[in-house]
């Protein structure tokens, strides 16, 4: 037997697809919009690139620094150590959330209820 599909399960299904569309096309857009040069992407912005290039992404962490202030003065770091900085912190978390998990587990499976 197969199932009848309903008016309103046709209407929720077009109005989902709608709200999905209107969330994945700003994405989709500034991803292709990433492989333009800024005189291609300024005459038309919704079109695909006529060539893919990587240039934005090498000038973006060519550019891409911040400066801090030390102790020492002013000290400017690049895209890389930020890159880094993000890699190890990342990393020390998710192993100390691992650890305190394990201790928290071994805890309650040794505890008598």
């Amino acid at each position: 037997m197969r199932k009848k599909i309903s008016v309103s399960m046709i209407v929720i299904l077009v109005l989902l697809s709608l709200y999905v569309l209107s969330l994945v096309y700003p994405f989709f857009w500034s991803f292709m919009a990433t492989f333009k040069g800024r005189l291609e992407h300024a005459e038309n912005p919704l079109a695909l690139p006529a060539a893919w290039k990587l240039d934005n992404f090498i000038g973006a962490f060519n550019k891409i620094k911040s400066d801090i202030v030390t102790d020492d003065g002013i000290r400017t770091v690049f895209i890389e150590e930020m890159l880094l900085n993000s890699l190890l912190y990342s990393i020390g978390g998710a192993f100390f959330n691992v650890l305190s998990s394990c201790i928290l587990a071994y805890a309650t499976a040794r505890f008598d209820f």
